[in-house]
């Protein structure tokens, strides 16, 4: 069975859900990626546009053009990225895991492995704790 994936963003203006199955699921390590989302590198699932059904929220949904090759789409009231759009990829969506509910879903892929930042292989390695501690 095919899990059901839905999510939206971190005020709740905008809800979706998939209504087909995630081709695949990757991990982009491009600069592009780092430096639009903020993080070392972002994780996807790539759908078909057609599958994804937003419940509420349209209005609340922007874009940003990035530079004609492609569009982000993000909540305007709280700024939470939602899926991609890229014309390399036609017809399909790439949705960010941070904007889906939990999900079993593992990335199977890395991309753009050239410009992956050289810790990121070590990550398992280093000192983890279930909850923040600052001191």
């Amino acid at each position: 069975m095919t899990e059901q994936l839905s999510g939206g963003c971190d005020c709740g203006s905008v809800r979706f859900r998939l209504n087909g199955p995630v081709k695949m699921a990757v991990n982009c390590h491009c600069n592009t990626c780092r430096r639009r989302n903020g993080a070392a590198y972002s994780t996807y699932c790539v759908v078909a546009q057609d599958d994804l059904e937003i419940l509420q929220g349209r209005e609340s949904i922007a874009t940003y053009d990035v530079d004609g090759r492609g569009q982000k789409y993000f909540c305007s009231k709280c700024g939470s990225p939602l899926y991609n759009a890229n014309h390399r990829y036609p017809g399909v969506y790439l949705l960010f895991y941070g904007s889906l509910a939990p999900t079993t879903t593992a990335p199977a892929i890395n991309v753009y492995c050239e410009s992956k930042l050289p810790w990121v292989d070590n990550i398992a390695g280093i000192k983890s704790f279930e909850q923040a501690t600052v001191r």
